[in-house]
C-alpha cells in the first residue's frame, strides 16, 4: 500500500473527505446568507451614513496636525450673530514716559552695569577692555544723571506752578464729577484713560521732586563730611 493510502486509512487526511468538503460549503453558504440579511437590514435604518469623503479624518501619524471637520451650520450662524467687541482706544499722542524719564532710566541701567563690574573687580575677577571702558565712564554718567534730574525737577516745578496759576474748571467739566452720560462708550474710555494718564504724570513729577530733594541733602551731607577733616587739620 502506498503512503497516501496509509494516511487516508489512518484518518490523517480527513479534511479531504467528500463529507467534510460538503460541510465547509454549507457553512460558507450560511455566512453569505447572514451577510445578505445584514445588508438588507442596514438599508432600512433611519439616517444617512456619512461618507468618508464628506468629513476628513484626523491623521494618526505622530507630529501631524491632521484635518478638522467643518463647523456645523448652527455654530456658524451663532458666530455671525455674536457682536464684535469694541477695540480698546489707543491714544498715540500721549507718551508713556517723558524724554527726561527715558534718559534717566537709561543712565540708571548703565550705572547698575558699572556697579556690577566694580563688584567683580572687588572679588579679584579680571576685566576686559570693554568693562574697563565702562568703569572709566562712571564719572561722566553720574554728571549726566545729576544734570537730567535737575532739569526734570525744574520742569516739574514749572508745570506745577502753571497748574496752580490756571483758573479752576467749572463743576462737571473735568475730574470725577465730569458728566459723561451723553458720550459714547468709546469716548468715555478715552476720557478715563486721559484722566489716569494725567494722574500718573503728576505722581511721577512729585516723585522726581522728592528724589531731587533727597539727592541734594545727600550731597550736602557728603560735602560736610569731606570738609570736616580739613577743618580739623586747619585748627591744629
Amino acid at each position: 500500500m502506498s503512503v497516501f493510502g496509509c494516511l487516508q486509512l489512518h484518518g490523517t487526511l480527513r479534511s479531504h473527505h467528500p463529507i467534510m468538503v460538503r460541510a465547509g460549503a454549507a457553512r460558507r453558504e450560511i455566512r453569505q446568507a447572514k451577510r445578505a440579511i445584514a445588508r438588507a437590514e442596514s438599508g432600512k435604518k433611519k439616517g444617512k451614513r456619512i461618507a468618508k469623503a464628506d468629513v476628513p479624518r484626523r491623521t494618526a501619524k505622530r507630529g501631524a496636525t491632521g484635518l478638522r471637520a467643518p463647523p456645523l451650520p448652527e455654530k456658524q450662524a451663532a458666530a455671525k450673530k455674536r457682536p464684535e467687541a469694541e477695540p480698546e482706544p489707543v491714544d498715540e499722542m500721549e507718551p508713556r514716559f517723558t524724554d527726561a524719564e527715558k534718559k534717566l532710566r537709561a543712565l540708571e541701567k548703565k550705572l547698575r552695569a558699572v556697579k556690577a563690574i566694580r563688584a567683580l573687580v572687588a572679588r579679584g575677577v579680571e576685566t576686559d577692555a570693554q568693562q574697563q571702558s565702562k568703569l572709566r565712564s562712571e564719572k561722566a554718567l553720574l554728571a549726566q544723571l545729576e544734570s537730567i534730574r535737575a532739569e526734570a525737577a525744574r520742569g516739574a516745578a514749572a508745570a506745577a506752578a502753571a497748574e496752580e496759576e490756571e483758573p479752576p474748571d467749572a463743576p462737571g467739566a473735568t475730574g470725577d464729577d465730569e458728566d459723561m452720560s451723553g458720550l459714547s462708550k468709546l469716548e468715555q474710555r478715552r476720557r478715563l484713560k486721559k484722566r489716569k494718564h494725567l494722574d500718573k504724570v503728576r505722581a511721577r513729577q512729585e516723585s522726581l521732586l522728592q528724589r531731587e530733594a533727597r539727592d541734594s541733602e545727600a550731597r550736602a551731607a557728603r560735602i560736610a563730611l569731606a570738609a570736616a577733616p580739613a577743618a580739623k587739620r586747619g585748627r591744629s
